[in-house]
């Protein structure tokens, strides 16, 4: 987790996913030598369900982002890639939410009449829009396949301070 500014803008800045696996990742790429921290804590958020349904219109749309959030990469099961971009431009174009694809050349809507790739994203520091959480995949070549999650704006700011939290050693 980092709280500044990265490709999303300035935010606060978490991986996706259970499995330790891709937070050990991280933390080789990120622990460089002498480095005074040593990344070997994480703080886990718990954001429900309930939370996450107010951010989509649908079920189907609260499903999906919740398979963003907990697995480092891919879509469910019985979703192909197309399906999957249908999806996300359906939940980018309510304001609230922004996933990016695996893919950082697939073109995605970023609102609901713009459409830009990661890259075109990222070169606009930022973007544009309002919306509060930003999902896509982390910037460095050595962590390619592990989606992170930015937290933005005031409201992404209240939701990442008020949902339970657990701490762990790795």
């Amino acid at each position: 987790m980092d709280s500044g500014e990265g490709e999303f803008g300035k935010g606060f800045y978490l991986t996706t996913g259970h499995e330790t696996a891709a937070q050990n990742q991280i933390a080789s790429v990120w622990n460089k030598p002498g480095a005074k921290e040593n990344l070997q804590e994480v703080l886990r958020f718990d954001v429900g369900n309930n939370a996450l349904r107010k951010m989509v219109e649908t079920d189907g749309q609260r499903d999906f982002l919740v398979h963003v959030m907990q697995n480092r990469n891919g879509y469910p099961e019985d979703m192909t890639e197309q399906a999957a971009v249908e999806m996300i431009n359906q939940i980018n174009a309510q304001g609230k939410v922004l996933i990016f694809p695996d893919n950082k050349d697939t073109k995605v809507k970023i609102d609901s009449t713009n459409e830009k790739s990661w890259h075109e994203y990222v070169e606009m520091k930022g973007g544009t829009g309002d919306h509060y959480m930003v999902i896509g995949p982390q910037k460095p070549d050595d962590l390619q396949g592990i989606r992170q999650i930015a937290m933005r704006y005031q409201m992404g700011e209240f939701m990442i301070n008020s949902v339970p939290r657990s701490h762990q050693q790795m």
